[in-house]
């Protein structure tokens, strides 16, 4: 792969990322009018996320820097050209059954413990994190969940397949 695609991939990542941080503080931003009842959620979701994407804005932009080449869910871009097409119409199977996944996990492991065993698994086997990233980023999913629904909602959360069972 040339320089130059490395490049242009890295800024695009830059870009997309500096985007959607962009939006999600304009939202944020946009709830400071709302009732303190209703800005609870956006603030719940729109404040981790706008963590979240900060700290992929900053790995980009150090990877860009740091001339090791752009980064897509932890692996080396894939050079563009027609050997991409098959490993395009992977990815898109993979991308697929991760969706579906998480409901799948919430449906059978409950709300709490699945929506967790789905980010740890998703940071180690597509972000490419080390093992105890992922499950400390289980744990703090499931702490927010536990957090932000009984704590903050006083939310009855759905116990799963294995609650009804135990």
């Amino acid at each position: 792969m040339t320089g130059e695609n490395v490049e242009s991939r890295s800024i695009e990542g830059i870009v997309f990322n500096a985007i959607l941080l962009a939006f999600t503080v304009v939202l944020l931003a946009a709830t400071t009018g709302l009732h303190s009842s209703s800005r609870t959620v956006p603030l719940a979701v729109g404040a981790p996320l706008a963590v979240l994407l900060a700290y992929r804005l900053i790995r980009e932009a150090m990877a860009a820097r740091g001339g090791r080449g752009a980064v897509s869910e932890g692996k080396p871009v894939a050079a563009a050209g027609p050997a991409t097409k098959p490993r395009q119409s992977r990815d898109e199977a993979v991308a697929i059954l991760w969706v579906l996944a998480l409901p799948a996990a919430a449906t059978v492991f409950g709300f709490v413990a699945g929506p967790a065993l789905f980010v740890g698994a998703w940071a180690r086997f597509r972000g490419g994190e080390r093992m105890a990233v992922a499950v400390i980023a289980g744990v703090v999913a499931a702490i927010v969940i536990l957090l932000l629904f009984q704590g903050l909602l006083r939310a009855r959360l759905p116990q799963g397949v294995f609650g009804l069972v135990l």
